[in-house]
C-alpha cells in the first residue's frame, strides 16, 4: 500500500537561529513520504540562504510579504500543500523522530479520525506538557471549548477538514488565538484524538515568540466562539445551539468568578 503524502507547514519569521533544527527534525523523520513548506512571512535575516543550502527536493520556499499575522503564512502553506495530509510545526519547536509514522499509522488504522494530536515536551526537558487523562483522549469541540489542549506543532489533519472549515483566521483580533479558533472550528468538523507520547518538543519562551504578545484572553477567547458560532450556524445547527448555551455557561462562570473574588477582596 502507497503510503500517503504529508504536507509540513513550517511558518517563519526571521527565524533563521533555529529554522533549520526544525527541518533537520522533519528530515530526519522515520516516516519519508512528506514536502515541507517553509512559508516565510518576509524575514530580512538569513533564513532563505539557509533553506536554499539544505539539498532536499521536498523542501519548498514559499515567500511572502510581512503581516505579522501566523495565520497568513500558514494559509499560504494550506494553498500550496499537495498532501493527503497536513501537518504544521512552528520554526522554533521540534519534532521527535517517528512522530509522522506513529500519527499517520493511527489515522490510517482509524479511517473515520480526521485529526490527530500528541502531548509534548517543554523546551527539551523530560517534563511533558499535558497530563492526558482517559476522558480526554478524544477532543470534542464542547472540552476545546473549556481548554485548549492542542499544540499546533503536534496536529495533523486529514486535507479534507480544511475544505470545510476553510483556514486560520488573518483578523488581527485573534492574533495568538488563530490557531485555537482554528481547532474548535476542526473539532467540529471531526473529534481530535489525543496520543499521550509527547512526540514533538514545544518551546514556550522563545524572545520572538506571539505568545509573548498581551492579549485580553477573555475577550478574545470570546470572538474565537463567535467565529465558531458563525460556522457553525450553517454547517451544524444543532452543534450551533449546544455551543451557544456552552459560550453562555463559560462567561456566567467567568463573571461569578470575578465578582467573588472582588467580594473576598474586601
Amino acid at each position: 500500500m502507497k503510503l500517503p503524502l504529508v504536507s509540513v507547514i513550517i511558518p517563519t519569521f526571521n527565524r533563521g537561529h533555529c529554522l533549520s533544527r526544525a527541518i533537520k527534525s522533519v528530515l530526519t523523520q522515520s516516516y519519508k513520504n512528506f514536502e515541507v513548506l517553509i512559508c516565510d512571512d518576509g524575514s530580512t535575516d538569513n533564513s532563505y540562504k539557509i533553506v536554499s543550502s539544505i539539498k532536499d527536493k521536498r523542501i519548498k520556499w514559499i515567500p511572502g510579504y510581512h503581516s505579522g499575522l501566523p495565520a497568513v503564512p500558514r494559509n499560504n502553506g494550506l494553498k500550496e500543500s499537495n498532501g493527503e495530509y497536513i501537518a504544521f510545526l512552528d520554526s522554533d519547536d521540534l519534532w521527535v523522530k517517528d512522530k509522522l509514522r506513529i500519527q499517520v499509522t493511527y489515522l490510517l488504522s482509524n479511517p473515520t479520525i480526521l485529526a490527530c494530536a500528541t502531548n509534548a515536551f517543554i523546551n527539551a526537558s523530560a517534563k511533558s506538557y499535558f497530563k492526558i487523562g482517559q476522558d480526554k483522549k478524544v477532543l470534542n469541540t464542547k472540552k476545546l471549548m473549556i481548554n485548549n489542549e492542542v499544540i499546533t506543532s503536534t496536529i495533523i489533519c486529514h486535507k479534507s477538514v480544511f475544505d470545510i472549515s476553510k483556514g486560520f483566521s488573518e483578523k488581527e483580533n485573534m492574533l495568538g488565538y488563530e490557531d485555537y479558533e482554528k481547532w474548535l472550528k476542526v473539532s467540529a468538523v471531526s473529534d481530535i484524538h489525543l496520543i499521550n507520547t509527547p512526540l514533538a518538543v514545544y518551546k514556550t519562551n522563545s524572545i520572538d515568540s506571539i505568545r509573548n504578545f498581551k492579549i485580553n484572553e477573555i475577550k478574545t477567547k470570546n470572538i474565537a466562539f463567535f467565529n465558531l458560532l458563525f460556522f457553525l450556524f450553517s454547517y451544524n445547527f444543532f452543534s450551533f445551539i449546544c455551543c451557544t448555551f456552552m459560550m453562555i455557561g463559560i462567561n456566567f462562570y467567568l463573571f461569578l468568578k470575578k465578582v467573588i473574588k472582588l467580594l473576598f477582596r474586601y
